[in-house]
């Protein structure tokens, strides 16, 4: 039925009512008392991502993300709330019989009101991270809902890259590079808009709760990803060589150094602008997830982006890098350096002369620079790729089990896909 189908009285009636407020905030309330009700919540938000680490800590949109039952009871638990009690208030809600708001996924949104209400009252006590992080969470859900829809046969890879490497800039995931930063910054958004400016004294009704699940979560949701989805519809069948990835996924800063301006610098300078813009590119995003997934598929002979041996070997590389680059962050800059001196200290086939700082700028630098860490012929008179190798080799004997626990032939393979990515980082950040 329709607002017209009612008397003026029977609408105020029907639009204030706060079944579900009335249920459910003397419940949460007292739960966010208790300081161990956030130390709960932390525990489940730790075990969903890192369950859903390799599908929101990339710029793929398309990766399946798993919401299961048991996150849901958990949270449910946590917050004492019986949730099909809660199920039935909310179809026997005034507002949603009367007005045949009956949500086509009425339980996504019995799963997002605790959360939403946790939010609130976090918010109204001051506890402002906390509220954040627990409507972030009222995301997961109608995010996981909407890639299974868009992706029902699942998402090709190399289409996805393709089509995030050529987004534009008003884009989020262009901008952030992953899918996690993208709902953080929705959920940012909507909190701002729907949550931050509800007083203390307000009760909730049925219909402000539904315009928040629906139009501050549920929509916003579908709208980013829609359009997504639409440019990834447009770039059918095209995909990134890997050549060609290493060179589209120069991520320029605007402060980016100009080699027209080269020979007013010396080479040293030009060589510490290098080593500084590449410590910060990994300041900024410790872990790359578009070049993991081009190194991997450098490095894994047969193994294309996008299959499921791709996702299983960047998840190890990922792993990989995160450790070397927390426990061996301050032995990078002399890593990068090297590496650096070690190229230039080379002599280029093609013109018989050493490589030059151009070069170093140049995808000339992508398989050089490869060489040097793993290359079979090892010039004993440069000391920079002995100490680059040292380095290297460092990273893979003290930062890796997996690295340590399989066969040569593994071994090999998984070294390349490492140097590639240093590589690849060292291009893309200058």
């Amino acid at each position: 039925m329709n607002k017209a189908d009612f008397s003026k009285d029977e609408r105020e009636e029907i639009e204030t009512s706060t079944a579900i407020y009335d249920y459910l905030d003397p419940i949460i309330k007292e739960k966010v008392k208790d300081k161990r009700t956030f130390q709960r919540i932390l525990e489940v938000t730790k075990e969903f991502m890192s369950k859903n680490d390799s599908k929101l800590s990339t710029s793929i949109l398309g990766r399946q993300v798993i919401v299961n039952s048991k996150m849901e009871n958990d949270f449910f638990d946590i917050f004492g709330v019986n949730r099909n009690e809660l199920l039935e208030i909310c179809k026997n809600s005034a507002y949603f019989k009367s007005y045949g708001k009956n949500l086509q996924l009425m339980d996504q949104f019995v799963v997002a009101l605790p959360l939403i209400f946790a939010a609130l009252e976090y918010d109204r006590i001051g506890e402002h991270e906390q509220s954040s992080l627990c409507y972030l969470m009222s995301f997961f859900k109608p995010y996981a809902s909407r890639i299974s829809v868009f992706f029902k046969y699942g998402v090709n890879e190399e289409q996805m890259l393709y089509t995030v490497e050529n987004l534009s800039e008003r884009f989020d995931l262009k901008r952030l590079g992953t899918v996690l930063g993208v709902i953080k910054k929705i959920a940012d958004g909507s909190f701002q808009n729907y949550i931050a400016d509800i007083k203390k004294t307000d009760k909730i009704t049925d219909e402000k709760l539904h315009i928040i699940y629906q139009s501050g979560i549920t929509s916003r949701i579908n709208n980013s990803i829609g359009l997504i989805v639409k440019e990834y519809i447009k770039n059918t069948g095209k995909s990134l060589s890997f050549a060609d990835s290493a060179k589209k996924t120069i991520d320029k800063d605007d402060d980016s150094f100009d080699f027209e301006d080269a020979d007013i610098q010396s080479d040293e300078d030009v060589k510490m602008s290098v080593v500084n813009k590449t410590m910060t590119k990994i300041t900024k995003d410790p872990v790359n997830e578009k070049l993991i997934a081009i190194a991997t598929s450098s490095g894994f002979p047969g193994v294309s982006v996008g299959t499921g041996m791709t996702n299983q070997y960047s998840q190890i590389l990922s792993s990989i890098v995160s450790e070397v680059t927390d426990k061996m962050f301050n032995e990078l800059p002399t890593f990068f350096s090297e590496l650096a001196n070690s190229f230039l200290f080379r002599i280029n086939p093609k013109t018989g002369k050493k490589y030059t700082i151009t070069d170093l700028k140049s995808p000339i630098f992508l398989n050089v620079g490869v060489d040097i860490l793993v290359g079979k012929k090892s010039n004993l008179n440069d000391k920079n790729m002995i100490r680059t190798r040292e380095l290297f080799n460092k990273m893979l004997d003290e930062h890796s089990m997996e690295y340590l626990n399989f066969g040569m032939t593994y071994k090999r393979y998984l070294r390349k896909a490492l140097a590639s990515y240093w590589v690849y980082l060292v291009r893309s950040a200058n």
